[in-house]
């Protein structure tokens, strides 16, 4: 199982946010990669190992983290998060249904990465939690949009805590965070 982080706010508390990434990088050892508003950093291998990379993020009014777990697909480098025309997300799961989904939206996808199909399936319109219940898997995701960022879980771990700087995510526990409730859409700002 992949491992998913995130935060969004005014400036992350980069102590807590190194402990999140670290908690994540657990979940996933064959890739890891970073996004903001306006960085992008990937890596082979575990991120638990260049969690200096961080440290340069300290700026960035959102972070979406991921840590790969390679269990399906044919990835040819590409490395969560992804960014679609719209949106940067990051996905924890299997989307069994990706090439029909794809189809059902007359998508056509630029990488083999499964996930891709979500980015698409948002930029048409369609809510966060309707592209989850088009998944039929267990999931948890995080994404951007207009207003900020949208978390939601099913099946898999995805933990929250509100602080005074911001909300931060992970796909494990960490101090003062608790689960997101399965099934709902939950919007930060």
């Amino acid at each position: 199982m992949c491992g998913i982080f995130g935060f969004i706010g005014k400036k992350p508390n980069l102590h807590l946010l190194e402990e999140i990434a670290g908690l994540a990088s657990t979940r996933g050892v064959h890739g890891w990669g970073i996004a903001g508003e306006k960085r992008f950093v990937k890596g082979k291998g575990k991120l638990e190992d260049h969690l200096h990379v961080l440290y340069d993020f300290g700026e960035e009014p959102f972070i979406i983290g991921h840590c790969r777990l390679a269990t399906f697909g044919n990835y040819n480098g590409v490395v969560q998060p992804l960014r679609s025309e719209r949106h940067t997300f990051a996905h924890n799961g299997n989307v069994y249904n990706y090439q029909y989904l794809a189809n059902y939206i007359h998508y056509t996808m630029k990488t083999d990465c499964d996930s891709e199909v979500i980015g698409a399936l948002l930029d048409v319109g369609y809510s966060l939690r309707k592209v989850s219940q088009l998944l039929n898997q267990p999931y948890a995701i995080l994404a951007t949009t207009k207003k900020g960022m949208s978390a939601i879980r099913k099946g898999l771990p995805l933990f929250v805590s509100e602080r005074e700087e911001g909300t931060y995510f992970c796909s494990r526990a960490f101090d003062r965070s608790e689960p997101l409730k399965e099934g709902k859409e939950y919007s930060y700002s």
